[in-house]
């Protein structure tokens, strides 16, 4: 175990996601009020109001990613072996077979800490897979493409941000890949980052790439490319250099978080307040009383909400004003979403950004 949960203990910041409690590292992490124990996966803690929920949660879509792979590159191999196939659409076949092969050994190592948590407790629906799994699509465009896409947020954020801004902590939800939170706590030399999120993937393939090692992962676009070079590409993923200070990771749930009040000094949602799955009037007093008094939150994000929540941009920003905040800027940025050059596909977002202050 290295001194990730070791770090963020010793910050003060956390507390039990479920009573508040306070938190102790023996044998294991565990809180000292209501005694729930909080899995380690490798040393990033599960801090999740029920964990063994949420283990088993996530043992099912790894379960069932695995089984849509092995599928997928069974249906191909039996293309592949077909006389009347098209036989430079074989030959394309076999590159692909042959990368998602690849691909499903790098995650099964990768994910093993998870594997070894144990079962948990089953979910009683069905849990999707490529929903949760496919979110590696991310680790390969915030450390391996090079379009320019990581940089439009982090560069907004700076921008709306002060100038002289002397930045003690940052917390990031929905951090996804990592990529933003480590430029923006490069930019800042920021003392303390935490990086939240509540895909085990996103975190484990971060923290690797964060520390020094290498994550390589295929680039599959099976159609909609230009020529049959595109079909395949391998992304040996890694961070331009270890970043300074602290830089920390967290299993956690963003409609139940494990900090403490007055905890950080800015707090950045990327791509989050419409997907976080709470009526934004019940998630800002929650970012407002984690931010300690005149310290930042940043958003960053488009806005397609869920059924039933639908925000205008006006709105969203009077129920920022209204929960203790007092937004300072705020507009709109046009952002390109998943858009590598390999695809003939672009989807591009129109997002909501703003600065708002802790009144």
């Amino acid at each position: 175990m290295n001194d990730n949960i070791e770090k963020l203990l010793a910050s003060n910041k956390l507390q039990c996601p479920g009573c508040s409690g306070t938190l102790r590292l023996g044998d294991k992490l565990a809180c000292s009020a209501c005694g729930q124990d909080f899995p380690l996966l490798t040393d990033i803690p599960v801090l999740m109001p029920d964990p063994d929920k949420f283990i088993g949660l996530w043992q099912n879509r790894f379960a069932n990613y695995i089984a849509s792979q092995q599928r997928n590159i069974e249906s191909n191999q039996h293309l592949i072996a077909s006389p009347s196939i098209y036989p430079p659409l074989r030959e394309r076949l076999k590159k692909v077979t042959r990368a998602r092969a690849d691909n499903l050994q790098t995650i099964l190592e990768l994910m093993a800490p998870q594997r070894d948590l144990g079962p948990g407790t089953p979910p009683e629906e069905h849990a999707d897979a490529l929903g949760s799994f496919m979110l590696m699509v991310y680790l390969l465009r915030d450390w391996g493409w090079e379009t320019g896409e990581v940089d439009i947020l982090c560069d907004k954020v700076m921008e709306i941000l002060p100038d002289d801004l002397a930045l003690e902590s940052l917390l990031v939800l929905g951090a996804g890949a990592c990529r933003d939170a480590y430029n923006l706590h490069n930019h800042y030399n920021c003392p303390l980052t935490v990086s939240v999120d509540i895909a085990p993937l996103m975190l484990l393939g971060a923290s690797r790439i964060v520390s020094g090692g290498e994550l390589n992962l295929y680039q599959i676009q099976p159609n909609n490319v230009r020529n049959a070079q595109d079909n395949v590409t391998l992304w040996k993923l890694h961070a331009p250099r270890k970043p300074d200070n602290d830089f920390l990771f967290m299993l956690a749930d963003a409609t139940s978080l494990p900090f403490a009040e007055h905890a950080f000094h800015a707090i950045l949602t990327p791509f989050l307040i419409d997907a976080v799955g709470e009526d934004l009037r019940d998630f800002a007093p929650r970012i407002q009383r984690i931010l300690q008094p005149g310290g930042y939150w940043v958003n960053y994000g488009a806005m397609s909400f869920r059924p039933g929540i639908n925000y205008t941009a006006k709105e969203v920003l009077s129920i920022v004003n209204a929960s203790g905040f007092r937004v300072i800027k705020q507009g709109f940025s046009t952002k390109p979403h998943l858009a590598p050059r390999e695809s003939c596909q672009r989807t591009v977002y129109d997002c909501l950004y703003f600065t708002a202050v802790k009144e």
